[in-house]
């Protein structure tokens, strides 16, 4: 019976684990079907939160049903079970870490505001799979690294099959296997007679023989002696080979036992006298006593150190792949970092591109306008309730202190994404409480789609939305920051404070001095 921490353990670990699946699963479902309802697609971190939700409900509880019906099962063993939850944390890990990049992008960061639209709800649920995949990984972290603790610990004790027996049936706290001592074979020594030519006397069975004091022998005199030291016997001139021996041999006298262990230990029990004369010449089987060697003359075939082979394989295996898999991922953003400066170096933007609206002014505004200045650009509706005022009166801080630093340098630009109701002049009266400088376009509902495209923005606006209607947008809220190239630079989440903006743009403006001697 093993010991009840380990069983409990799993028991615990395994039920969690099931639970928060279920609750990854449906909130991933219920983000699929909004996503692909209203924006025509879903987000990565979902599909994958839906698949290493099914894989896990659908493997644990049945590993645990297996292991409560037969016994010694495949699924069972300690070495399987380590191999397939170490593949769940990994998925896990990955769950976890593609919804918080896509989060951050998407939504600002974990902070989804006070709204009550679908986009907030979406965020909401996009960080509570981020919270129950976390929480699925160090689960899983947790009993992966205790179990492997306990198993090399039982190996060390020399439970060699630990790996392959269950966590129900594993002894993790047994004492150490006992070893059978190593013994040396009994050596027998021949003398010549002393009295060479003289007839020897048969005397009759069980009879005592003249000048032998010792019992009377009960059977017929045996002459035993090494051949070779090949690990044969003689006795009455039969070949006896003790490799091939069983027990005892009654008809010589020989009684030989031979442990599980070839050769290992093999005793010799009690050899037959030859009784002979005083007179006569006699052979006489001189044993030595049993050597049982010191404990401090050979190795404990347990104390094999921290780590058996085998234990030591797999502790090497698991740390190789923890290493492969976070070089994988280091490399992997490393890759990426070399994208976005290759596309900032070379001119191959990944936000923003062509795009025609109109101004309050009525005049057209396209891409070309952004250029020979430094741009943020800003995607809102004049109806939004609070988001859209809080981001606009953070950027007009911003330009108030970059202008006491480096002066008119930068055009703020305003971009509805409610074609139906935002009207030019409706947008020129909306920004007049904001900063000055504020330029405000919107075009018709394709080429509001089209500029949403290119900036990577979200938004719900129908089609053909009644201009008189009582509606809410849902848009991602993000303030981009556009070089004087016409390049994008960074994107600013709402849950980017305004000081870490004002430092940015600091880095990028001083940066463009010195590439370009100038501002903008």
């Amino acid at each position: 019976m093993s010991t009840p921490l380990i069983p409990t353990l799993r028991l615990a670990a395994f039920g969690v684990v099931s639970v928060f699946s279920l609750i990854v699963l449906a909130l991933s479902a219920h983000l699929i079907n909004t996503t692909t309802t209203f924006y025509g697609g879903y987000f990565s971190f979902s599909a994958l939160g839906v698949a290493t939700a099914v894989l896990t409900m659908l493997t644990l509880p049945v590993m645990l049903a297996v292991d409560n019906m037969r016994k010694g099962a495949f699924t069972s063993m300690i070495i399987v079970e380590l191999a397939w939850l170490g593949f769940l944390w990994v998925l896990w890990l990955s769950s976890a870490a593609t919804a918080s990049q896509v989060s951050l992008f998407v939504f600002g960061g974990p902070t989804c505001g006070s709204r009550s639209s679908r986009l907030s709800t979406a965020c909401r649920e996009a960080s509570a799979i981020q919270a129950f995949s976390y929480l699925n990984w160090f689960i899983l972290f947790g009993y992966i690294g205790t179990l492997l603790a306990f198993s090399i610990m039982a190996a060390t004790r020399g439970y060699k099959r630990v790996w392959f027996q269950s966590v129900k049936d594993t002894e993790f706290n047994a004492p150490p296997v006992p070893t059978a001592p190593v013994v040396q074979p009994i050596q027998t020594q021949q003398y010549a007679p002393t009295n060479t030519g003289v007839t020897q006397q048969a005397y009759p069975p069980g009879s005592p023989a003249p000048g032998w004091t010792g019992q009377p022998q009960q059977q017929a005199p045996v002459v035993v002696q090494i051949l070779n030291n090949n690990n044969k016997l003689r006795a009455d001139g039969k070949i006896v080979d003790l490799n091939k021996i069983k027990l005892a041999d009654s008809d010589v006298g020989v009684t030989i036992r031979r442990c599980d262990r070839l050769h290992s230990c093999i005793h010799v029990l009690p050899l037959a006298f030859i009784a002979r004369p005083s007179t006569i010449s006699r052979q006489i089987n001189q044993q030595r006593p049993l050597q049982h060697r010191n404990s401090s003359s050979f190795r404990d075939q347990n104390a094999v150190g921290v780590f058996t082979p085998k234990s030591a394989a797999l502790f090497v295996a698991a740390g190789v792949g923890l290493f492969l898999y976070f070089r994988y991922e280091k490399a992997k953003l490393q890759e990426r970092r070399e994208e976005e400066r290759a596309s900032k170096q070379y001119g191959r933007p990944q936000i923003g591109g062509p795009f025609t609206l109109m101004t309050p002014d009525g005049q057209n505004f396209s891409e070309q306008n952004l250029l020979g200045k430094w741009s943020l650009v800003y995607f809102g509706f004049t109806n939004c309730p609070d988001i859209c005022p809080e981001e606009l009166d953070k950027v007009t801080a911003v330009l108030d202190v970059i202008e006491e630093e480096h002066g008119t340098i930068f055009q703020p630009v305003f971009i509805s994404v409610d074609p139906a109701r935002d009207t030019p002049s409706r947008i020129g009266k909306y920004l007049e409480d904001f900063h000055s400088s504020f330029v405000g376009l919107v075009g018709t509902y394709d080429a509001t789609k089209a500029v949403c495209k290119a900036y990577r923005v979200y938004f719900s606006t129908p089609p053909n939305a009644d201009p008189a209607g009582d509606y809410l947008v849902d848009h991602s809220i993000f303030v981009y920051l556009m070089d004087p190239a016409g390049k994008f630079v960074e994107a600013f989440g709402q849950a980017v404070p305004k000081e870490d903006i004002i430092e940015k743009i600091r880095d990028e403006v001083n940066e463009w001095k010195a590439e370009t001697g100038k501002k903008v």
